[in-house]
């Protein structure tokens, strides 16, 4: 490919105008100018808080500018989630029109596999379209087939087993056979009669609500790679993408699980398109394959400097890291706090002390010496305390800390399962710092969940009824054919509802607009009852969480200040958010404390893996707090057990860490 610049300075200094705060220019930031004109394939290994995403956008921006390209190629942009694809239009906004239109291709890598390997496939293999690729309308169409097709052995063979998911999770891979007729990944052996009939039954259950046309994710993949193993096709497939495509950009590449990478590795070719893997793989803490890197970097471009946090919280990330961190810059115009290691007695003790500390040191900011506190108020970002294990406290673990034993009621799961029953539609539909797009997704489906529940909706299963669930109801608007044009409008919704400065009552309007007309007469939901007239239009906003429901929320409330609150929460919940101030609370994992994991490291020593041993645990370690202590932009604590602290990790001892006592 070719090596001549991808952009010349005044497109530079354009697009730092369009993506920028004033009097701030990607040229004066040599390693993005780097990658901004890179024009080759290229790995981009960028630390947390480094502006890579405002980079990337920077040449979509470019090339929108220059759209059509030669030979009419374009450039295809692929993301873990379509809210990324709906940031990029927000940022870009009319710019970015032309980027979404062919030859061009924005959307998830579920989406790339989906429409140009697995839908054609489909088609070749079975002469039919396909319906649905979705979890949870494969889920009704397999709950239809299965007494039909499976056969009693193989039902009560599900019922046995406790596998979560199953059999809705059953891939077509985990079919296969060794040498001894045996299935190793459904644990059937089918020598045996008992195995060979649940086998089968399995199978055609599978093989029919594939055939008619409904697709697991998983499925999807599974057929993309039978596709794209047929070696009279694959030359052309990688040809085809040739020719369409000039440019390929991945965001959040560490985040790519292992059967994407091995498809995108087939399909792209490095030498006939130019493909730029933008990612930071410390933080890789969602693939569950192995500890060990599924991307691994090759030929790369560094952002080593973040624009999050200073020099004193870099100082610990330099070797809180699963890999040497030296190069790290932090910025000089953030005044972080030395960070602080609160000791405890008693686990209870820390975030009271830690709230105190908020509230009692001081950072310059913008000219004025502040408190955390009033600094986090005045931008608006959270004060959150963190950590790895976020399972309940079992009675017979209490000294095997988790975040329950921080914070007494602490749930895992209640994003998911919010104990506050609003009584009005605009209060499911109110901002949340730091949510998700799966937990906004939630409250909306909570919202319609709640308008059933009103009016005793219900629906028949075994001659009883049955009042429906988020599984149940999805299943139903699958059903209807209606699940993809929810998921869709809820993109939109969400999108809106996160934003600051949006219109609540116009979110409101719509979402209503779209249970009158699509979703309540699926469910026969009378639109005229009053109940559900006074929930739909209803000004009454009961989104401030009752007094006695703060700890069902994993809100801390300080005594005494009203609105400083600390929002407890597990590591992968906050991962790619800023926080104004995070408390890194230790948790217990597979036989260890994780500051007897890293304690070299939180002393200032480079990781070194010991010769001879995986040491997987410890890797695991150091990538949930390196994600985890690189959330704040001011302060950073750690709470450490008293019986666990080492001295040497004191300021007093040229240690990196300011200690305080809770006890």
């Amino acid at each position: 490919m070719s090596k001549e610049e991808f952009a010349t300075d005044d497109e530079i200094r354009h697009a730092s105008k369009v993506l920028l705060p004033k009097e701030h220019c990607f040229m004066d930031d040599e390693e993005k100018v780097n990658i901004i004109k890179c024009n080759e394939s290229k790995d981009i290994v960028a630390c947390p808080g480094s502006g890579k995403t405002t980079t990337l956008l920077a040449k979509l921006l470019i090339l929108a500018n220059r759209m059509p390209l030669e030979g009419n190629r374009g450039v295809c942009v692929l993301t873990h989630t379509n809210v990324a694809i709906d940031e990029i239009k927000e940022k870009l906004g009319a710019k970015s029109d032309v980027l979404f239109r062919y030859p061009n291709h924005f959307g998830t890598i579920q989406s790339f596999v989906d429409k140009f390997l697995t839908s054609p496939y489909f088609i070749y293999k079975y002469g039919n379209k396909l319906i649905s690729i979705d979890n949870e309308r494969y889920r009704a169409q397999f709950d239809k087939s299965q007494f039909k097709y499976m056969g009693k052995k193989a039902i009560a063979y599900c019922h046995r087993t406790q596998s979560k998911g199953f059999p809705y999770t059953i891939s077509l891979k985990d079919f296969e056979l060794d040498e001894d007729n045996k299935c190793i990944r459904l644990g059937l052996d089918l020598s045996k009669a008992d195995g060979h009939a649940i086998y089968d039954g399995l199978r055609r259950t599978k093989d029919y609500s594939i055939e008619s046309g409904y697709l697991t994710y998983m499925d999807a993949y599974d057929l993309a790679e039978l596709f794209l193993s047929d070696p009279d096709t694959t030359n052309n497939i990688i040809d085809s993408f040739a020719n369409r495509f000039q440019y390929v950009f991945i965001d959040e590449m560490q985040d790519t699980a292992k059967h994407q990478l091995d498809i995108l590795g087939k399909v792209f070719d490095s030498q006939k398109t130019i493909i730029q893997r933008f990612g930071d793989p410390s933080q890789s803490i969602y693939n569950k394959v192995s500890v060990e890197e599924v991307w691994t970097v090759k030929d790369s471009l560094p952002i080593n400097t973040s624009k999050r946090f200073g020099d004193n919280i870099g100082e610990v990330l330099k070797t809180v890291c699963i890999k040497d961190n030296s190069a790290l810059k932090a910025s000089p115009e953030i005044n972080s706090l030395s960070p602080i290691l609160i000791l405890y007695d008693n686990p209870l003790q820390v975030l009271p002390k830690f709230c105190e500390l908020v509230l009692s040191r001081t950072v310059n900011y913008q000219g004025e010496d502040l408190s955390v506190f009033e600094v986090s108020k005045k931008e608006r970002r959270p004060i959150k305390a963190v950590g790895w294990v976020g399972k309940e406290l079992d009675e017979k673990q209490q000294d095997r800390y988790k975040l329950a034993s921080y914070f007494g009621d602490y749930h895992k799961e209640v994003k998911k399962k919010d104990k506050v029953d609003y009584q009005s539609l605009k209060s499911f539909l109110r901002k949340i710092d730091g949510a998700t797009i799966k937990e906004y997704r939630n409250k909306i489906i909570d919202a319609m969940l709640h308008i059933l529940r009103i009016q005793g909706v219900t629906y028949q299963k075994n001659s009883k009824r049955h009042f429906y669930t988020k599984t149940t109801l999805l299943a139903k608007l699958a059903e209807a054919e209606l699940l993809d044009k929810f998921n869709k409008e809820c993109s939109k919704w969400i999108l809106e509802i996160d934003n600051e400065g949006s219109d609540i009552d116009e979110i409101r309007n719509k979402v209503k607009a779209f249970f009158l007309n699509e979703l309540f007469p699926v469910l026969e939901v009378n639109a005229r009852n009053r109940e559900v007239v006074s929930f739909l239009d209803s000004e009454i906003d009961d989104s401030v969480i009752p007094e006695n429901a703060i700890e069902s929320q994993n809100l801390y409330c300080y005594p005494g200040i009203e609105d400083l609150k600390v929002e407890v929460s597990n590591i992968h919940q906050v991962k790619g958010e800023t926080h104004t101030a995070t408390l890194y609370l230790e948790t217990y994992y597979q036989g260890r404390f994780e500051s007897e994991s890293i304690t070299g490291q939180l002393k200032g020593e480079s990781y070194k893996q010991p010769k001879g041993k995986k040491d997987t645990y410890t890797k695991e370690t150091l990538k949930m707090a390196y994600v985890g202590m690189s959330r704040p932009r001011f302060m950073l604590c750690m709470a450490i057990h008293k019986d666990r602290f080492d001295e040497e990790l004191d300021l007093v001892n040229d240690g990196l860490w300011e200690v305080v006592r809770a006890y």
